[in-house]
């Protein structure tokens, strides 16, 4: 079955929440071109998983990690810079000072 065909069984045979099939379309679209490591940035872990289910699809299987659109996401350029994609993506605080807006003598961060 072609991925076009089954996207839309899926969406034919979909009961829930209509919100939550959106966001895994819209991320199935903008893991295509992307990358799937943007949607790990821009998802909590438990949202890419319920994408996964509502779709039957996954998107680090059928999709790159990186497109050449990927440094265009803010998230992806601050992983780059940091040199620690995972705890980005998790949502970790890599390192505190630098997103502490507590401390205004912090260096800036050039993404």
């Amino acid at each position: 079955m072609e991925i076009d065909e089954h996207l839309r069984e899926r969406i034919r045979t979909y009961h829930g929440d209509l919100a939550s099939l959106e966001v895994a379309l819209g991320s199935y679209l903008v893991a295509r071109e992307y990358g799937w490591k943007v949607i790990a940035v821009c998802h909590s872990a438990a949202t890419v998983t319920r994408s996964k289910e509502i779709l039957g699809v996954d998107i680090k299987e059928i999709f790159p990690a990186r497109t050449a659109l990927s440094r265009r996401v803010n998230g992806i350029r601050l992983a780059d810079a940091l040199g620690k994609f995972w705890e980005v993506a998790r949502g970790r605080d890599p390192t505190k000072k630098l997103v502490n807006d507590d401390d205004k003598n912090q260096p800036e961060l050039a993404l």
